[in-house]
């Protein structure tokens, strides 16, 4: 008898679970009915959207490294924190280094890509300090927001796009 009533219960969580699937697929569906209703599919550009390269709205500042040896671990006047990437998911290991040998600089609202992964193209945002060779700075040109920026990126087509484009397979279209 108990073993029935669990049973039940399971299905109706299954139930459950399944009209969550569909209820969810519509919403996408849904966005994406909008999106296209607003700007038109970027597949086949019908509304006359202008197409540029990515590169002709944000440059890309790759990050220094300097000498293991210089590391240091304990703050000073005289030191900044070299930022690496697992520093975005802990505190636990802040690097330093001197100064006069921090080349490249961000701010905690400046668009951080990882250059290494997994994943490759982590877009990360909120610290600050000096970057290293695992970083790309990304800097709008012209009238391209910061905010913006960060929020395509996170986009899984401009992931797939940028890859493909940096292997070379096609162009990189924004």
């Amino acid at each position: 008898m108990e073993q029935r009533r669990i049973a039940e219960v399971l299905d109706r969580a299954e139930a459950l679970r399944a009209k969550r699937r569909v209820a969810l697929a519509q919403i996408d569906f849904l966005t994406q009915s909008l999106f296209f209703d607003l700007f038109g599919d970027p597949a086949t550009n019908p509304k006359g959207w202008p197409k540029t390269t990515l590169g002709e709205i944000i440059e890309f500042v790759g990050g220094s490294q300097p000498p293991r040896e210089t590391f240091t671990y304990e703050p000073s006047s005289d030191t900044v924190r070299l930022v690496q990437i697992r520093d975005f998911r802990t505190d636990a290991f802040k690097t330093l280094i001197p100064k006069e040998l921090a080349r490249r600089f961000f701010e905690a609202d400046d668009v951080m890509i990882g250059r290494y992964g997994p994943p490759v193209f982590q877009i990360l945002r909120g610290l600050s300090g000096s970057y290293n060779v695992a970083f790309m700075k990304a800097l709008p040109r012209g009238e391209v927001l910061k905010d913006s920026f960060s929020t395509y990126c996170k986009n899984n087509a401009f992931i797939h796009s940028s890859s493909d484009a940096l292997s070379g397979r096609r162009d990189n279209l924004v």
